[in-house]
């Protein structure tokens, strides 16, 4: 790979910093920008995402209960994780 040049479409107009690839660039810019365009499609779910792995993570962290194995003794809450769980604590 060569060095990043300035006028191959991978520096941010907004900001000037530079980026290994265009997609990266673009990324940056749509959450520099506030632009969300990765809605959740879950029922009753108004989260919206700059980037698609994001909505990824969110979708399995807030939607997949079946993956959410530690729970809540007092109200039921179920957790993906032992640390989640004790924030929710």
């Amino acid at each position: 790979r060569g060095s990043m040049g300035t006028g191959d479409g991978r520096r941010c107009e907004c900001c000037g910093r530079e980026f290994a690839c265009a997609a990266r660039r673009a990324e940056h810019e749509r959450t520099v920008a506030g632009e969300r365009p990765f809605a959740c499609e879950e029922a009753g779910c108004t989260a919206r995402f700059a980037r698609s792995d994001f909505l990824a993570r969110h979708v399995l962290h807030s939607h997949r209960a079946h993956l959410h194995r530690f729970r809540c003794e007092p109200c039921g809450l179920a957790c993906p994780t032992r640390p989640k769980l004790a924030i929710h604590l």
